[in-house]
């Protein structure tokens, strides 16, 4: 359909003018088109509910209705699809299945995996949020999509291990963004711990996760609870060297570090050599496990142990390190086991000694206590990583760790922007 105006223009000009009414009338002819299968869908679905009275039922079937609408308008909004096989292809997306031309910007990035970008992002974010099986159930019912397992599995794990690179990338360029964008000399806590996780190539093996944040986002929810708002994190199964080196991603630009962790001797040496001005403090609640299980082999009445570690809690939270120290090394007639045990914690605590000034910290206000890194190990690596019955390859699980990682470190859109790269 074209439309006739009487205007003095000649030529070129002329053809590009008419051109354009006629593109205008078909994209409006598009619309009405659109817009009139719309109402003949929602007339459908009102005539449908005269006289429901199931609440559940009458939300259930509107939103399908406007789940079946949505896939219609998305795939009328691509245009005229071509006649030959070779000149489209058929994706799933958020909405369902559409066929789209090879020409489309939504098939240039489906990226080889038979979906939608965007659905590839769904995808991602339930596979990195609870099992495969669990994911695909959760798509079929949020959504009225069918992804399989294997499918999820694919996409989370490609996109885990393109995050993989991204890291070691900035590993090798020592080029990482602060934790936030605010002053280099804000306090940062910075921790690590390990936990294990089951393997089908080495069984049971370490996976380490770090954890950085401002000290100001430390937030006090009641007397004796905190909240953490936002946090970042990296992991790694493998090797402490390797660890430590996308753990200083977290701390990159950044001078006033607070670190909190156990006696590992390879954590306190690198600390120490790349980081001379931090504050090292040995995590309170290792410390007083080591009284606790002292005091196991020197008193059988539980009245007299518990006096004892209170006394011993009292001098370290006066930095009285060496007092604590001589009192443990007093007693004498113990069995085997316990002068081991002895001499296990004398020589853990005079190593540590100068990272045990608790009493110094507190007046400070700064945290004594490793339970942030140990609530994400809970939270990051245990519910999704060591589920019951779960045997990983290692190379999965780095891969949904990492995903897992983006997520709880709110860098999300990394994922996103990988997304869109692959096309």
């Amino acid at each position: 359909m074209l439309v006739k105006v009487d205007i003095n223009i000649q030529g070129k000009e002329r053809i590009k003018l008419m051109l354009c009414f006629k593109l205008k009338t078909q994209q409006t002819m598009k619309e009405e088109q659109i817009s009139a299968m719309i109402k003949k869908e929602v007339a459908a679905w009102f005539a449908s509910q005269q006289g429901q009275t199931d609440g559940y039922q009458y939300e259930k079937t509107f939103v399908e209705c406007w789940r079946s609408v949505g896939q219609k308008v998305l795939q009328e909004s691509l245009g005229r699809i071509p006649g030959s096989k070779n000149k489209k292809k058929k994706l799933q997306s958020s909405l369902g299945e559409i066929i789209v031309p090879n020409s489309h910007s939504i098939n240039k990035m489906a990226n080889n995996f038979r979906m939608t970008s965007y659905l590839q992002e769904n995808v991602c974010f339930v596979g990195q949020k609870e099992t495969f099986e669990e994911g695909s159930e959760t798509l079929l019912k949020l959504l009225g999509i069918e992804v399989s397992n294997k499918q999820i599995q694919r996409v989370s794990e490609h996109y885990g291990q393109c995050l993989e690179e991204d890291i070691e990338q900035q590993v090798k360029e020592e080029d990482a963004p602060c934790i936030v964008k605010q002053d280099s000399s804000q306090l940062i806590y910075a921790m690590n711990d390990g936990s294990m996780v089951f393997t089908r190539e080495e069984k049971w093996k370490e996976i380490k996760l770090g954890r950085a944040f401002n000290a100001q986002d430390n937030l006090a929810i009641t007397k004796d609870r905190n909240w953490i708002e936002k946090s970042k994190y990296c992991a790694f199964l493998g090797g402490h060297e390797a660890f430590l080196k996308r753990f200083e991603l977290l701390l990159y630009g950044y001078i006033n570090i607070v670190f909190i962790a156990d006696g590992a001797r390879w954590f306190w040496d690198w600390a120490s050599l790349w980081y001379p001005n931090a504050t090292q403090i040995l995590d309170y609640f290792h410390c007083k496990e080591y009284l606790c299980e002292f005091a196991q082999f020197v008193f059988k009445d539980k009245q007299q142990r518990d006096q004892w570690i209170k006394q011993q809690e009292e001098l370290l939270f006066s930095d009285k390190v060496n007092e604590v120290i001589s009192n443990i090394k007093t007693f004498i007639g113990l069995t085997e086991e316990g002068a081991a045990y002895q001499h296990k914690i004398s020589t853990y605590y005079q190593n540590n000694q100068t990272r045990m000034l608790y009493g110094t910290y507190r007046e400070k206000g700064l945290l004594i206590g490793s339970g942030p890194i140990e609530s994400a190990h809970r939270n990051i690596i245990q519910k999704r990583l060591k589920l019951s019955g779960q045997r990983w390859g290692k190379p999965g699980v780095q891969q949904i760790a990492n995903l897992r990682v983006a997520h709880k470190s709110d860098d999300w859109n990394k994922v996103v922007e990988m997304i869109k790269k692959a096309a």
